[in-house]
């Protein structure tokens, strides 16, 4: 019968050693995701679409800045015509993807000259970004990501209006 209350006692012992040494890397894992825009496990990111040949440079937007782009996104007025998206060479807009939970109903944004273009599957809807003050907000959100030179150069081009 003492090998029973032995074999019992044992999982206690090891959770009674083992959650004070594990406490340390939990606190370090939940404290470094909190200041990312996670509705899962995936956080909004944004790509510039500027590059052919090499990666194009990518940030996340905190949670703050998540829910402000959303909230701008929102009160942009529909487009209803269809206007292209510049397929040239060159800086071709700011893409915003978030594939865990969507953007305001979207899976992926396309921001480039006044255009927003908002996908959901199959089903594109557009809407007009005056004077590109959305291109402008989401592009300073990677100022300190961002290669100095890369962003002067781009926002010089999205200030021209």
């Amino acid at each position: 019968m003492k090998w029973l209350h032995s074999w019992t006692s044992f999982p206690h012992r090891i959770v009674n050693l083992a959650l004070p040494l594990a406490l340390p890397f939990i606190a370090v894992t939940l404290l470094g995701c909190s200041g990312v825009a996670n509705t899962g496990d995936k956080p909004m990111q944004v790509e510039m679409d500027a590059f052919s040949g090499r990666t194009n440079p990518q940030w996340v937007l905190t949670s703050p800045e998540a829910s402000e782009f959303v909230n701008l996104l929102q009160k942009l007025p529909k487009n209803p015509t269809q206007s292209p998206i510049n397929q040239n060479l060159g800086y071709r807009g700011l893409i915003v993807r978030d594939n865990d939970q969507g953007i305001g109903g979207y899976d992926e944004i396309v921001i480039y000259n006044g255009v927003v273009i908002a996908k959901r599957g199959n089903k594109i809807e557009q809407f007009t970004d005056k004077n590109r003050g959305l291109e402008q907000w989401l592009l300073q959100t990677g100022k300190e990501e961002l290669d100095k030179t890369v962003y002067q150069q781009i926002s010089v081009q999205i200030n021209r209006k």
